[in-house]
């Protein structure tokens, strides 16, 4: 199949002619046969990552709320697979896969000053932090750029996040899939290797060495710490973006991270008219920004746009 094409169809039995997917494919056919029914009208092959498979989903029916969980748990699993799966939202379908200090060149290569900088400006905010892993999930939960991007292990959270910017309601959202495998490996928060990593943050990066230290430039899983409410309730963990870096001489490093698109699984594409849709029926399973943000002003935005919707 030409990944360039575009293939519409009227129902999924007609998706079982994918032989690379047939497993996958023919246990979700009969499950969403029997119990799923929203009606999935477009499916191709992404370009560049043509194991995943990219969905476009059409919400027609609110009944039996625990079908939107069952389907994304079920997403990417076959009868052989049973790893765990974990999941990111994004508003926007073409937001690139990138932790927020990678926005720009500038942020990335100021990082450490970054780091250093709030420590010494509100040392009394990380007094309980006791490593620089914890630290770093500090600074990302009162919003400074790190190279940490969230994930979550509830996927309505997910949707959640793909679903309520406002400010992007009229574009599609995005639930990235990653599954633990042997690729895809999480890290304990008290690992050895996740200090060093974070030995990245704090450095130059002109004066970081490589060589030998090849994880340095890859990403990595690390399982978060319920060090305050929101993490809990988004059931967060993270994965820490290397440097990708091949020229250890080299100062500066480019924005773009291309391996992060490669622990990616499965995509879920969420067209922008169901996105109101959808954030009715996550409130009704108490997921809403209340929920998400358990902070004063978290509660308080929820209740200012439910009456102003």
């Amino acid at each position: 199949i030409d990944n360039n094409e575009f293939f519409k169809f009227e129902g999924f039995n007609r998706f079982g002619s994918f032989s690379n997917h047939r497993d996958f494919l023919d246990e979700f056919n009969e499950k969403i046969n029997d119990n799923l029914k929203y009606r999935i009208d477009n499916l191709w092959l992404n370009r560049n990552f043509g194991h995943s498979m990219d969905f476009v989903i059409h919400f027609s029916d609110k009944n039996d709320k625990e079908e939107l969980r069952f389907a994304l748990e079920n997403l990417g699993k076959s009868n052989a697979d049973k790893n765990k799966l974990y999941f990111r939202g994004q508003a926007y379908s073409n937001w690139a896969l990138r932790p927020s200090i990678a926005r720009t060149n500038k942020l990335l290569n100021n990082e450490n000053d970054l780091f250093h900088k709030i420590l010494a400006l509100k040392p009394n905010d990380f007094k309980n932090d006791k490593t620089d892993y914890e630290r770093l999930i500090t600074m990302q939960h009162y919003g400074l750029p790190t190279r940490l991007l969230d994930v979550t292990r509830n996927p309505l959270i997910a949707l959640y996040f793909a679903c309520s910017n406002l400010e992007r309601k009229m574009q599609d959202g995005l639930v990235y899939i990653f599954e633990e495998n042997k690729q895809n490996v999480f890290l304990n928060p008290d690992d050895n290797q996740v200090e060093e990593l974070t030995t990245i943050v704090k450095a130059d990066l002109g004066m970081v060495k490589i060589e030998g230290k090849e994880h340095l430039n890859n990403n990595h899983f690390i399982r978060g710490i319920a060090k305050n409410k929101r993490i809990d309730n988004q059931s967060g963990d993270f994965i820490f973006v290397g440097i990708d870096k091949k020229d250890p001489n080299e100062k500066n490093h480019s924005k773009e991270n291309k391996n992060v698109e490669k622990l990616v699984s499965k995509y879920l594409i969420l067209d922008y008219d169901v996105k109101k849709l959808l954030i009715d029926d996550l409130e009704v399973m108490n997921i809403h920004a209340g929920s998400v943000y358990p902070e004063l002003n978290g509660m308080t935005n929820y209740l200012l746009h439910k009456y102003q919707d």
